[in-house]
């Protein structure tokens, strides 16, 4: 019996996919599905907007959470909010933590990743470490006293219309870094990037080639950064480097003055 195709025009990017339905499912918070194609494998889409695809999303998550883990003085304690594939988990679990709590507001889409799709993170899900709470990420962090050695928000791409939901959020997650700790938000497209998102001091670029342009996170660095970036050992990876990082990070003179308080940190690779 033929194999069924279907198509997804995702409509913030002008490219229709094609491929085979592996799951699907209408939660009342959005709408996720899997697609295999035969150009990018297993892609996850949610209301229609590519979010991930199996091929290179480690090329996104080990950018994102190394480039901060790796300058901080001691991530034990660990914050993840979104993150529904399971795969920054994985990642942050490659470092010595004690815990990682994750915020995610559709539990059907988590358990797609704990289950049938868990190949995608190599079952981190089943790590003792790893506690997901269902909420939405404001609520849940409003009422929050803990403090985190990093933090991860990978909930949305910022735009114009949501960059001041954006800026509370990451106001609120601020107040709740330990001494020494840091954060790193996925900021959207470089060619897109929204100037009115603020309170960070650093930007690196990603290269994801299923996202068909450089990819970018903002971070807020937590001290001594650049003296760790180049100290601590680094976890088995397969993308991510010191090397790769410093050719990612955005040069201070690009980022001015849409970004005022920018800090350039030098990065020592002679060591």
């Amino acid at each position: 019996m033929a194999t069924t195709l279907i198509e997804i025009s995702d409509p913030l990017n002008p490219i229709t996919y094609t491929g085979k339905l592996v799951a699907s499912n209408k939660s009342p918070v959005q709408e996720w599905c899997i697609l295999d194609t035969e150009e990018e494998g297993e892609m996850l889409f949610i209301n229609n907007i590519h979010q991930s695809s199996k091929n290179d999303e480690v090329m996104y998550h080990e950018m994102f959470v190394h480039s901060l883990m790796s300058g901080c003085r001691r991530p034990k304690n660990v914050l993840i909010l979104g993150g529904s594939e399971g795969c920054m988990a994985r990642e942050v679990l490659k470092w010595d933590v004690e815990a990682v709590t994750q915020v995610d507001w559709d539990m059907s889409l988590v358990s797609y990743f704990k289950g049938q799709g868990a190949s995608w993170n190599s079952n981190s899900y089943d790590d003792s470490r790893v506690s997901v709470i269902t909420s939405e990420a404001l609520e849940w962090l409003n009422g929050c006293s803990q403090k985190f050695d990093c933090i991860f928000i990978d909930l949305f791409d910022p735009t114009a219309e949501n960059c001041n939901f954006m800026n509370t959020i990451v106001g609120v997650c601020k107040r709740l870094l330990a001494d020494g700790g840091g954060l790193s938000v996925n900021a959207g497209a470089y060619s897109k990037l929204i100037m009115g998102v603020n309170n960070f001091d650093g930007i690196v670029k990603c290269v994801v080639p299923s996202f068909k342009e450089d990819w970018t996170f903002l971070m807020v660095i937590p001290k001594l950064w650049s003296v760790y970036i180049n100290e601590k050992s680094l976890p088995y990876v397969k993308y991510y480097s010191r090397d790769i990082l410093i050719k990612s990070l955005v040069p201070k003179k690009l980022t001015q003055p849409a970004f005022p308080n920018f800090v350039e940190v030098g990065v020592n690779y002679g060591c």
